[in-house]
């Protein structure tokens, strides 16, 4: 996979080149876009939840935003990992030009999408660090480790590419569920409080669920300025990556009925 996909990287790189372009084709402000959105979002979240803490929810110093800062880079994860979800199960049906033709590589589509992911992730961190900067005159030096823990994220993504690109051919349903999906690993991940403060015959499913380890991780980066669980997070990647292989096995199995079925 990793090979194949090193192969085709020129044309990778154009396909995610063209998709920011698609995405934002027609208006005016272009690829600002890219760092409005995340800078409303931020806005929009402050006013509506800042204040509302709940049970377990952090309450860093700042108030109302010092609460959105701190949840922010659990939320921009959790839109990366929606974006694929949502996007995944028509990445095949809805390019059926590229099925048709033998010669191009169709894992470059889960691929693209995986990466565009990342990159909007990385922009709206970006954002997030110059906010945090602005109102809490200072930036946390574990931000530096957030692209890190972004990197150690992407097998998941391209997981749920490959797969749900694969089986979105056979079962056209899936693109229904999807989306439900992405809501219920966003409320069952602790983006909004913590682990250890939610009863304990919970928190079993919340350690199913792909997000936890890494939000828990990017929290105690933002307040501490340090991975904690070094060996956990190298775990986590090591299974994440080779659930990918598997999906991409998945992937090329499905590959030869792609063309019959669109």
């Amino acid at each position: 996979m990793i090979v194949r996909t090193w192969r085709h990287r020129e044309l990778i790189a154009e396909m995610v080149r063209h998709d920011f372009a698609q995405r934002y084709r027609g208006t005016y402000g272009g690829i600002v876009w890219s760092f409005a959105h995340p800078a409303a979002m931020l806005a929009v979240f402050t006013l509506a939840f800042g204040g509302l803490f709940s049970r377990g929810a952090p309450e860093p110093a700042g108030g109302a935003i010092g609460y959105a800062l701190n949840v922010f880079p659990g939320l921009l994860l959790f839109q990366a990992l929606a974006e694929v979800i949502n996007k995944s199960p028509t990445l095949i049906t809805g390019n059926p030009a590229y099925v048709k033709k033998i010669v191009f590589p169709l894992e470059a589509l889960p691929v693209t999408a995986t990466l565009a992911s990342l990159i909007h992730a990385l922009i709206g961190l970006t954002v997030w660090g110059v906010i945090y900067g602005l109102f809490l005159n200072q930036v946390p030096v574990g931000a530096l480790y957030l692209p890190l823990l972004l990197l150690v994220f992407a097998p998941v993504l391209l997981f749920f590419a490959l797969l749900f690109s694969a089986v979105g051919v056979f079962v056209r349903d899936l693109s229904q569920i999807a989306a439900p999906l992405g809501q219920a690993l966003l409320f069952l991940s602790p983006v909004f409080f913590r682990t250890e403060n939610i009863p304990r015959q919970w928190q079993l499913l919340l350690l199913l669920n792909p997000m936890t380890l890494i939000v828990e991780q990017i929290r105690i980066v933002v307040e501490q300025g340090q991975i904690a669980d070094r060996a956990g997070l190298a775990l986590y990647f090591t299974v994440t990556s080779l659930l990918c292989a598997l999906a991409w096995r998945v992937f090329e199995y499905c590959r030869g009925r792609f063309a019959d079925l669109v």
